[in-house]
């Protein structure tokens, strides 16, 4: 049994979504070049497994070799750890409020609850007043002061729910307790312009957030006149993503399904079996890849100048005395725009796979098509060339999904794509031209 392009395409692009979708729940975590200072003080180079803010706080793994296996590490077992890229982790034993922010889980308890437990502190600012900050399972933010070799101090901000009589009835209201202000004050007691501001209120609505804390504690340490040893960048810019522009150029194949009918050429339109049209396209790209998330999800959009030229030849006969033969010529000259959802698989080689999903739209920049007829009826013969489409000629832009798989090796790129256009440029109702495409794309970052 001969089994259709078509098939081969829809198995294509159904292998592409079940590889995307399977993305997101893969377990697989990449290694990143970092270290750890053992509880001796050794540092030790390799390789860190991460799983995650709030994972990182309570354990990590780590290998001395890509090849190896990675061994968990707890914070009672190493004093630090940390990657190349400047992220910095210590071991302490700290008071972790066990209070909730949630407003289903807040209690009638004026007073927070507090733990003391072993974690790995992330390093935000180190210096005079040193800030550390971590995660924990539900999503609540920690953070802890050190004020040279002082006590470390973790900053305390909790809710609870108080009974207050409202409007003839008890009512539960959320009260939040910002004793972090006044921690945060005591502790920059020294200095005297963050002071003024600290009594003029300045610093009330202080949000409980990485980047507004960290920011104040910078500026106190450059106006006490000992600048931060070292402190994590890009804070307040965590979701911003990387950008980069590219070119792409490579082969297309695609074929047009006509279907439906039209008037007195309901026959050509109904039989018209188009050849596959094999063509170079080019133009360009746009990757954002989010910094928040190890680069693993990202955006890419597509420029591409595209060409589609094909003929369709029928003969029909109905009798000795009446056949036609229908010559149908299209030539398409569009701009192709893309825009897809882009996962990029964790690989410990630089050759980094990556799967795409997404939408298409295309402008129609030039065409011409015609349906020249030759027909035989009872002895006369006739000549004809009309439009394809009759009268209503072609809409201007078409409408169409696409997936694809490649591979990445800076600065090269490459992608094979399944591209459907469901509407296609028929403007004629009852004729349908959806396209079908497969591009094999070669891509170069500038």
């Amino acid at each position: 049994m001969k089994v259709s392009f078509s098939h081969h395409l829809r198995s294509l692009v159904l292998f592409s979504i079940l590889l995307f979708f399977a993305s997101v729940v893969s377990a697989q975590q990449p290694l990143q070049p970092g270290y750890i200072i053992s509880s001796n003080g050794d540092s030790l180079s390799g390789f860190l497994d991460l799983r995650g803010k709030a994972a990182n706080a309570r354990m990590i793994r780590f290998a001395a070799t890509e090849a190896e296996s990675p061994k968990a590490f707890y914070p009672q077992d190493i004093q630090a750890f940390g990657t190349n890229t400047g992220d910095r982790y210590e071991s302490f034993l700290v008071d972790v409020n066990q209070s909730s922010y949630k407003a289903k889980d807040l209690v009638e308890k004026p007073e927070p609850t507090f733990k003391e437990e072993a974690v790995f502190l992330q390093e935000y600012v180190k210096g005079g007043l040193s800030l550390y900050f971590f995660k924990d399972g539900q999503d609540n933010l920690h953070f802890y002061l050190q004020k040279g070799e002082e006590e470390m101090i973790g900053l305390v901000r909790y809710r609870f729910v108080k009974k207050v009589w409202e409007k003839g009835r008890t009512a539960n209201k959320i009260v939040e307790m910002k004793k972090y202000i006044g921690q945060l004050s005591s502790l920059m007691s020294d200095c005297e312009e963050i002071q003024k501001e600290f009594l003029l209120q300045k610093h009330n609505r202080l949000p409980w957030r990485e980047a507004e804390i960290q920011q104040l504690v910078i500026r106190y340490n450059e106006l006490m006149g000992h600048p931060p040893l070292r402190y994590k960048e890009g804070l307040s810019e965590q979701d911003v993503p990387h950008v980069s522009l590219g070119l792409l150029v490579g082969p297309s194949y695609s074929y047009i399904n006509l279907k439906g009918s039209l008037g007195s050429v309901r026959t050509a339109h109904a039989t018209a079996d188009f050849q596959p049209n094999m063509g170079m396209v080019a133009g360009l790209f746009l990757n954002l890849q989010s910094s928040s998330n190890q680069g693993r999800w990202g955006f890419q959009a597509e420029a591409l100048y595209d060409r589609f030229a094909s003929q369709s030849l029928v003969d029909r006969t109905v009798s000795e005395a009446e056949y036609y033969t229908y010559d149908m010529q299209v030539d398409l000259q569009y701009l192709r725009l893309s825009t897809a959802v882009r996962y990029n698989y964790p690989h410990k080689s630089r050759l980094k796979p990556f799967t795409v999903l997404g939408l298409t739209s295309s402008l129609l920049l030039k065409e011409t098509n015609s349906l020249t007829t030759d027909s035989y009826v009872l002895g006369v013969e006739r000549h004809t060339v009309e439009p394809l489409f009759g009268e209503y000629g072609l809409r201007k832009f078409e409408w169409g999904t696409h997936a694809g798989v490649g591979l990445t090796k800076a600065p090269f790129m490459c992608e094979l794509k399944y591209e459907y256009s469901f509407m296609g440029y028929s403007r004629v109702i009852g004729v349908a031209s959806p396209r079908h495409s497969v591009y094999f794309l070669l891509g170069v970052f500038l």
